[in-house]
């Protein structure tokens, strides 16, 4: 049934990641394009800076599900956090931005982006969008 790894799979996060990633992948046999899980598999390799594992999903995600912001947001992540394609990144996270402008997330991630890229004015700019966005216009960072 689709969904039950996914579910499952959350439930382990917190004590047994490797547990959980296998059961996300589980997921994805039972219903290849699960986003969800798709973007949960990208986040713990992005945690375990297993860039060009994230990658795969990442791709499979976008390729499964063009239409959502997620997907080019998870992209966009991992090529620029991982330095693997910056330039394109960013025009995911760009992408990501137009879908869903109220998503301060991307905000903060098209941010260290346009830092990497020497793009300072556009970094500032989307810091000052991420910061609105979060709630939080002291200039102090969230937790």
């Amino acid at each position: 049934m689709p969904e039950v790894h996914y579910i499952v799979g959350l439930m382990f996060l917190n004590s047994d990641a490797d547990k959980a990633l296998d059961l996300w992948k589980q997921e994805l046999r039972v219903s290849p394009g699960n986003l969800r899980a798709l973007v949960s598999i990208v986040g713990e390799y992005l945690k375990r800076s297993d860039f060009q594992s994230a990658q795969q999903f990442a791709e499979q995600a976008v390729n499964s599900n063009s239409d959502h912001y997620a997907s080019h947001a998870v992209l966009g992540q991992v090529l620029s956090d991982g330095n693997l394609d910056v330039g394109r990144g960013i025009k995911e996270l760009e992408l990501a931005e137009r879908m869903a402008p109220w998503q301060a997330e991307i905000r903060f991630s098209l941010a260290k982006a346009y830092a990497k890229a020497g793009r300072k004015e556009d970094a500032t700019r989307e810091r000052a969008e991420f910061m609105k966005l979060s709630g939080n216009s002291s200039g102090v960072k969230p937790n």
